[in-house]
């Protein structure tokens, strides 16, 4: 992810330390309507440093809400959630019903690209089923299942983990990452090597 340094105010350091993490969600749709009725809103966060969080009133002074904004790319639609004071942003209930008419009656998983124009990118994905889906789920803890585990936590894929969610991937079965007690950001890069699906449960460093 790049991050492009932007200088400072008076006596404050650069925002060099700053990163967008996502926060991913999912949709419960009504299996009559298509309707949004359930829920947790996908979203992304701006992380502050320690001096970012002091900086962040002169950011808003001088540049706006532009300072924080965060923008959804999905598809050919922008999404433009309000982001409130810390930097985060979330989808409402009008947005999330966007976010649902990209998938089937069976649901699927959505992702979104989110931008901010200082922090770059990330994406953001998004669990849409029926209330009365009554299919397979695939749930699976991250450290010790999927990646190898030391003091500083996995880094390593165990063997054959890629290749058994791969097949799972491949029969459109869902799958939900569980990381309790880990840092965020490198849980998600580790993801990168497994089939796309929802983190949930992220270490203190991931979106609120």
């Amino acid at each position: 992810m790049s991050v492009t340094p932007a200088s400072g105010g008076p006596g404050i350091t650069a925002r060099a330390n700053r990163q967008l993490l996502p926060k991913d969600g999912f949709i419960g749709l009504d299996p009559k309507d298509g309707t949004v009725v359930a829920g947790q809103a996908p979203g992304a966060h701006i992380a502050d440093t320690l001096a970012q969080k002091l900086k962040a009133p002169y950011d808003r002074l001088t540049q706006g809400k532009s300072a924080d904004h965060i923008q959804f790319v999905m598809g050919a639609e922008e999404l433009n959630p309000v982001s409130d004071a810390s930097g985060t942003a979330v989808l409402n209930a009008s947005e999330m019903q966007q976010v649902a008419q990209h998938t089937s009656a069976h649901g699927g998983l959505v992702s979104l690209l989110a931008t901010n124009s200082d922090h770059g990118s990330t994406r953001t994905h998004v669990l849409v089923l029926p209330t009365d889906y009554d299919g397979p789920i695939l749930l699976s803890t991250v450290a010790n299942t999927l990646f190898e585990k030391d003091r500083e936590g996995p880094h390593a894929a165990v063997e054959g983990s890629q290749k058994l969610l791969q097949a799972v991937a491949s029969q459109h079965v869902p799958i939900v990452y569980v990381d309790g007690d880990h840092d965020g950001p490198a849980t998600r890069q580790l993801l990168g090597q497994m089939p796309d699906g929802i983190l949930v449960g992220e270490g203190k460093n991931a979106a609120a």
